[in-house]
């Protein structure tokens, strides 16, 4: 990421999770400077330092919380989403859909840089139909909620992109 110019501060999505975690461990080695916005309930990560990360409680189903932690923010990473094969169809579409839709509204309106982490999972039944799986390649059906929705985080997040 160092070849990467990141406008300051970077919020991040979705960073108590597996690859969020990560993350924020590369930009505080870079010297970022860093805000999440992490579940009200949510136990936060024993590395991480209040000193080196500001976090704000809240949920991005919620706009004003999406807009309060999006304040000021030059980029955003955003990895908040439902993962897994299982769960209730309308937390796929809360969550994944319109919290996204949330996070991209409010960085269009902050003219922040925003950067989706998606999932391969997006290419459904198209995987393995092929040798090489490509970014250009069109998505096949979904398989199950988890594909489904990240198909339309992606198409909603270039609909954006293209504002």
């Amino acid at each position: 990421m160092t070849n990467l110019p990141l406008a300051q501060p970077i919020l991040v999505t979705g960073a108590t999770g597996f690859i969020g975690q990560r993350l924020i461990q590369r930009l505080l080695q870079e010297e970022n400077q860093i805000r999440t916005l992490v579940l009200p309930e949510e136990t936060l990560p024993s590395s991480w330092s209040t000193e080196s990360i500001e976090v704000i409680r809240g949920n991005i189903t919620d706009s004003k919380a999406v807009n309060l932690a999006m304040k000021g923010i030059g980029t955003v990473f955003h990895l908040a989403a439902v993962v897994g094969d299982w769960g209730k169809p309308e937390w796929f579409q809360q969550i994944t859909i319109q919290g996204t839709q949330n996070v991209l509204q409010a960085a269009l309106s902050n003219q922040s840089r925003l950067l989706l982490v998606s999932s391969i999972v997006v290419y459904g039944d198209a995987i393995g139909r092929n040798l090489l799986c490509r970014e250009v390649q069109p998505y096949g059906n979904a398989l199950g909620y988890y594909s489904w929705s990240k198909q339309l985080q992606e198409k909603l997040t270039w609909e954006y992109f293209k504002k």
